[in-house]
């Protein structure tokens, strides 16, 4: 109504449906999901994914005569953490181990049960995970902003870099999950 074509890429399974109307307002909402977790039914769509289909819905945007709005929504890091190899380091020292829970909220001590993978041996192996995932995001937002402003489109446009949570390191002995 205010004059903005708008538009949203978003890779979050928990923004779509629910009634939760995220994809209100937006003239496209794009939230295709590509993947699934290893460890659950879970839809998602990588960070490299989420930024080219980002770069092609503001090319469609900018093409106009209209001002205009793009939300881009990357999941990462999120687990189980799996970043690209050149983005991950595995430390010589896997740390303690963490057992299993049986569930996907874990109690103290314990690793969600989503966030397994079997090559990790203790609690250093998830660190480096999260911090590969992490360093591996934040690459593709820089090309998504690198790409969008390379010919000096972005000089007149406001961007907002938020986060909505993070994750538990090993505060108060909770490990690798949120929601808490």
């Amino acid at each position: 109504a205010a004059g903005f074509a708008t538009a949203a890429v978003v890779s979050n399974p928990n923004l779509l449906g629910q009634g939760l109307g995220f994809d209100r307002g937006f003239e496209s909402f794009d939230s295709r999901l590509t993947g699934v977790e290893p460890n659950r039914p879970t839809g998602t769509r990588n960070a490299t994914e989420t930024t080219d289909a980002a770069l092609a819905r503001l090319g469609e945007l900018t093409r106009g005569k209209k001002r205009w709005f793009l939300w881009v929504h990357y999941l990462e890091p999120h687990g189980p953490y799996r970043p690209p190899e050149a983005f991950l380091k595995v430390p010589a020292d896997p740390g303690a181990p963490l057992p299993l829970a049986p569930e996907d909220f874990a109690g103290k001590g314990l690793l969600p049960r989503y966030q397994y993978l079997p090559q990790c041996r203790g609690r250093e192996d998830y660190a480096a995970r999260y911090r590969g995932h992490a360093d591996y995001v934040l690459a593709e937002v820089e090309r998504f902003l690198r790409s969008a402003g390379a010919d000096g489109g972005l000089e007149s446009t406001a961007i907002v870099f938020t986060a909505d949570h993070g994750e538990f390191l090993g505060e108060q002995d909770y490990w690798f999950q949120h929601g808490m």
